[in-house]
């Protein structure tokens, strides 16, 4: 239950973020604010995760305790970036439920749940022995898929625009 009471300061601000999203986005009625965020992300993923891949070839094999492995900065990098994620499709969901988009809403749930379940799930609990790229594959689609998936749902929001919130009218 502590437990649990630890974690509501961080899931009042990732849906204070996704509101704060999905408000930009259905006042201007187009994706901006979340393909903006979704857009960023994915190139500091891109970019952390070659990064890392470089400096693990260039590194000196046996690894000891003197000599730790540079991908447990990816372990660094994946908490805060599970939240980045959880602000982006949580704004996009809010978004979507709003303009009636409920395949949009399956497509999130599905790019979310589906790299987590089938690559980056079974391969790290289940089977200690399963090959290291094969893990390092599945944990970066969970990383990428449901960013792309709401940079896709922007970038379709900028091509086909909804009608902004209307505004009140003055009384004069």
């Amino acid at each position: 239950m502590l437990a649990l009471l630890g974690l509501l300061p961080c899931g009042v601000v990732v849906f204070s973020f996704a509101a704060l999203l999905a408000n930009v986005d259905m006042r201007t009625g187009r994706g901006y604010a979340l393909g903006a965020v979704s857009s960023l992300h994915l190139a500091f993923t891109i970019i952390i995760a070659g990064t890392v891949a470089i400096l693990a070839q260039a590194q000196p094999h046996p690894i000891s305790h003197q000599n730790g492995s540079v991908t447990i900065w990816l372990v660094f990098y994946f908490v805060p970036s599970v939240y980045a994620i959880l602000v982006a499709v949580i704004g996009a969901t809010i978004v979507a439920w709003i303009a009636h988009h409920w395949l949009w809403i399956l497509g999130f749930v599905v790019a979310a749940a589906v790299p987590f379940l089938v690559a980056a799930l079974p391969y790290s609990l289940w089977d200690p022995h399963t090959d290291y790229i094969v893990r390092q594959v599945g944990f970066l689609g969970v990383l990428v898929l449901p960013e792309a998936a709401v940079l896709a749902y922007s970038i379709t929001r900028l091509a086909h625009p909804v009608a902004p919130a209307r505004q009140l009218a003055p009384h004069n």
